[in-house]
C-alpha cells in the first residue's frame, strides 16, 4: 500500500527509502487511526448527520497528526521531518467529490493532520531550537547579522505552510471550456465524462523554508522569496509575525508589562 502511494505522490519521486520512511510510518499511523477510532470514537470529526467515508478518513488523519506530534515532542523526529512528510501527505488529498469514498480535499486533510498535531505540540511549544508559533508555522531565531547596522532587526528561519492555487485555477478554467465544448459538440457520453472531471484541478501546498525578517521599531516584517515587500505585521495571514513580535520585540514586551 505504501509503495503504491509513493508512486502516486509527485514530491516523493527521486527520494531515498530513508527519506520516505516517515511517509511509510504515516500511512501505517493512518490505518492504525481507523482501528482506534472504531474503538474510541472519531474525536472532533464525529459530527454531522451520519457517518461518511470523508468523516472516517479525516478522523484517521487526525490520529495520524497525534502520532507525528508525539514523535515530534519526544524528539524522535525533527521539525523538518514533519514538514517534509506533511508536504507529501497534502498530495494525497482527494478531489473525487462525487464518489461515495471521497476522503476530503487536501486542505481538509492537512487541517485534520495539524489538529491532531496541536493536541501534542501546542502553540508555543519548544522543540529544541524550534518553536511552534501557530498550528501551521514554526520558527527558530537566527544569530544577529554582524553586517547589519539596523537596530531592532530580528531574523528567523521559518517553516510556513502555503497553498498555491494558480495552477488549480488555470486547470479548472481550461477543463470548463473543454467540458462546455464536449457538451455542445460531443456525444452525451463525452459530456458526462467531462462533467465528472470538473473542479479537479489540484492546488500545490507545502511547507516553505524561508527567512522572516522582523523590524521591531516599525512593526513590519518581510519573508524571503515571496511575492511581497515589507508589510505591517498585522498583514501576515499566517499570524506568525504577530506572534514573533509579541514574543521578541522589546518595546512590545515593555508595553505589555505596563
Amino acid at each position: 500500500m505504501a509503495m503504491n502511494l509513493r508512486r502516486s505522490v509527485r514530491a516523493a519521486r527521486g527520494k531515498s527509502d530513508q527519506e520516505l520512511l516517515l511517509l511509510d510510518f504515516t500511512v501505517l499511523a493512518h490505518e492504525w487511526g481507523h482501528h482506534v477510532n472504531r474503538e474510541q470514537g472519531l474525536g472532533p470529526f464525529s459530527g454531522g448527520l451520519g457517518l461518511t467515508a470523508k468523516q472516517e478518513e479525516l478522523a484517521a488523519d487526525w490520529r495520524t497528526g497525534i502520532s507525528l506530534g508525539w514523535l515530534l515532542r519526544q524528539g524522535v523526529i525533527g521539525v523538518d521531518d514533519f514538514t517534509q512528510t506533511a508536504n507529501l501527505m497534502f498530495e494525497l488529498g482527494d478531489y473525487e467529490l462525487i464518489a461515495p469514498q471521497h476522503h476530503g480535499y487536501p486542505k481538509e486533510r492537512f487541517q485534520a493532520l495539524t489538529a491532531g498535531l496541536a493536541s501534542q505540540v501546542p502553540v508555543g511549544q519548544r522543540l529544541g531550537e524550534w518553536t511552534a508559533d501557530t498550528r501551521e508555522t514554526f520558527s527558530r531565531r537566527l544569530p544577529a547579522d554582524p553586517r547589519s547596522s539596523e537596530a531592532g532587526l530580528l531574523q528567523y528561519d521559518v517553516r510556513r505552510f502555503e497553498i498555491d492555487r494558480s495552477n488549480q485555477i488555470a486547470t479548472n478554467l481550461l477543463g470548463g471550456l473543454l467540458g462546455a465544448a464536449s457538451c455542445l459538440w460531443g456525444s452525451g457520453d463525452q459530456c458526462a465524462a467531462m462533467a465528472l472531471q470538473q473542479g479537479k484541478g489540484r492546488a500545490d501546498g507545502r511547507y516553505t523554508r524561508r527567512t522572516l525578517s522582523l523590524h521591531c521599531p516599525s512593526s513590519r516584517f518581510d519573508v524571503s522569496d515571496d511575492a511581497y515587500d515589507s508589510q505591517p505585521i498585522q498583514r501576515d495571514g499566517k499570524g506568525q509575525a504577530t506572534v514573533l513580535a509579541a514574543r521578541d520585540c522589546p518595546s512590545r514586551l515593555s508595553a505589555a508589562g505596563n
